[in-house]
């Protein structure tokens, strides 16, 4: 009998110092992920040609006739759209805005609601409200050629990145038999490149793609100020490629 409990005794010893052997260290906790809920969102204007070739350009401001899309940045989330008279409640909504909704200020307002993660966020309640507002013009894509264009046309003070200097490079946007953009002082050295007489491209409100005479060109004057200017060789032109940064000065 005694050698049946010293047996026994055993066993369960073992047993502990097995189950004591494998249990896993405790970590310190990440928390460096964790985002409280957020009902921030994007306002892009889209500009597509069938389905396939489609551009977004976030803004504040778009042409009239044009798709809105508006996106929530949460993912994993309940959503809740208020625009105009509508409530929707996917992550994404698209609505067209006709001739009717030019000069008007649409305003918009996201309700998010998710799971908050009281570990890391202990005072997160999984719940955020943000209204934003979209103002259709009475732009369109021609009257950005034919008249004065406030945001893309003008002189915008940039620095190319990883530089020190900064230059004045003016931005042209006219007409003659087709649309067209010259670009002036775009290397800092007085440079022009003009507008190209096969010029094809894209120009939103706030950003245009544009086949250039030497250049592939994209210029974004974004809602907060900055701007950015990239100019590319197009194929079989043998050119520099300028990466700029800066803003609008007039």
């Amino acid at each position: 009998m005694k050698r049946i409990i010293f047996i026994a005794l055993g066993i369960i010893l073992l047993a502990q110092y097995s189950c004591k052997k494998v249990q896993p260290e405790m970590k310190e906790l990440d928390c460096s992920c964790a985002k409280e809920t957020s009902a921030e969102f994007d306002i892009e204007e889209i500009h597509a040609y069938g389905y396939d070739w489609e551009k977004r350009s976030i803004t504040d401001s778009t042409f009239k006739e044009k798709n809105i899309a508006f996106t929530a940045k949460a993912d994993n989330a309940t959503y809740k759209w208020y625009i105009g008279n509508e409530i929707l409640d996917t992550k994404s909504v698209v609505r067209y805005f006709s001739s009717d909704f030019t000069g008007q200020t649409i305003q918009v307002t996201l309700v998010v609601r998710k799971k908050p993660n009281y570990i890391c966020l202990p005072n997160d309640d999984g719940y955020d409200s943000i209204t934003k507002t979209v103002v259709i013009t009475n732009r369109n894509f021609d009257s950005s050629f034919s008249e004065p264009n406030p945001t893309l046309e003008g002189v915008f003070r940039m620095k190319e990145e990883n530089g020190s200097d900064s230059v004045d490079i003016t931005i042209d946007m006219y007409v003659d038999t087709r649309d067209r953009v010259t670009i002036s002082n775009y290397d800092g050295n007085g440079s022009v490149s003009p507008g190209s007489y096969t010029s094809m491209g894209t120009c939103m409100y706030r950003q245009m793609w544009w086949e250039q005479y030497k250049f592939e060109m994209m210029l974004y004057n974004k809602p907060n100020g900055e701007a950015i200017l990239i100019l590319d060789p197009k194929p079989l032109i043998e050119a520099p490629t300028y990466h700029y940064k800066g803003r609008k000065i007039q």
